[in-house]
């Protein structure tokens, strides 16, 4: 029988140690993970000859593709990869936790790693150390969508699914409860907010790299590198007098706080489901006016800077819902 696409299941587990593979019995769905085989391979063609004559394989690890609709829950999956590994807070004496997210400015971060799974009860294959090297949130008025990248230990065939993976409580955040803000100010944060907003875009990027030593008992990379990260907010908006007043600002060097925050119901208590991405940004670039959707739009893009006072970090990230752990 065909091994229809249908069919095939993704399963995730949260690894204890980087590249040493777990049950995946944790179910995401809502976020797609695509994994697959890369395996770089050299070929060589001696002179005299037209074509090669031999290759050889070099690098073998695994990437995949991730996709999907933003879920208050699921989230801090991503999160935990892509920025740092935390511990939630309980809020109060109820059911609802914390998750702040305040990756580094300048140190390394711990990160967690996941056992990816992927097939069905015939066929199946899987990838340990997979880490989440580039993740965006897409918001406008028709919905919420998250993307990115994955990166593992080499692709590994012949395993057999985890049984009885448990699925995660599905809880969208839907675009009629996202709210963005700029203020010239930490402590005005989330005060003024852009009611023309039309678009905003959460990006970051090049979050890892991978050590390849000449070690004859590595099958792949060994260590998890930090890299120069690229972490950006772009904005599209009505280019009405104060997005357009936003040319000044850029043009005098100065720094803007930005808030992108999505309130959904009640989770437990008086605690609602809630995802708040804050940035201290600079203006790195300016669109040029355009029609969108029969508006005059205007778009910035911010990068993010350190903010050292109270985040010592560039962003503050947080989720409330009710997982105590991943």
């Amino acid at each position: 029988m065909a091994r229809a696409t249908i069919s095939q299941a993704v399963q995730v587990g949260v690894e204890t140690t980087l590249g040493t593979a777990v049950a995946a019995n944790k179910l995401l769905q809502a976020l797609s993970i695509e994994p697959g085989p890369n395996i770089e391979v050299n070929s060589f063609r001696p002179r005299g000859y037209k074509y090669p004559t031999i290759t050889a394989i070099g690098k073998d690890y695994t990437t995949a593709n991730l996709a999907g609709v933003l879920t208050f829950n699921e989230i801090v999956y991503p999160f935990s990869s892509v920025l740092e590994k935390i511990t939630p807070s309980q809020q109060g004496s109820s059911n609802a936790y914390l998750w702040r997210f305040r990756p580094k400015y300048a140190q390394a971060d711990t990160v967690a790693s996941f056992t990816v799974e992927t097939g069905d009860q015939n066929v199946a294959e899987r990838a340990a150390g997979m880490v989440v090297n580039e993740f965006g949130l897409s918001f406008t008025r028709d919905n919420v969508e998250v993307n990115g990248s994955m990166f593992g230990q080499k692709y590994e065939t012949g395993i057999t699914l985890t049984a009885s993976p448990t699925a995660i409580d599905l809880v969208p955040v839907l675009p009629s409860q996202v709210c963005v803000y700029v203020d010239d100010t930490l402590a005005n944060i989330g005060t003024t907010q852009i009611t023309g907003a039309i678009q905003a875009e959460w990006n970051i990027a090049n979050r890892f790299g991978m050590f390849w030593p000449l070690d004859c008992n590595a099958s792949s990379w060994t260590e998890l590198l930090e890299d120069e990260v690229n972490f950006t907010v772009k904005l599209t908006m009505d280019a009405n007098s104060t997005a357009m007043g936003y040319l000044s600002n850029m043009r005098n060097g100065d720094v803007k706080y930005v808030r992108i925050e999505a309130v959904g119901g009640i989770a437990d208590a008086t605690y609602n489901y809630r995802l708040t991405l804050d940035m201290k940004g600079a203006f790195n670039s300016v669109d040029p006016l355009k029609d969108q959707d029969g508006v005059m739009a205007i778009g910035y893009e911010f990068v993010g800077i350190p903010e050292t006072t109270t985040w010592n970090s560039p962003m503050n990230v947080e989720v409330v819902n009710l997982l105590s752990s991943l």
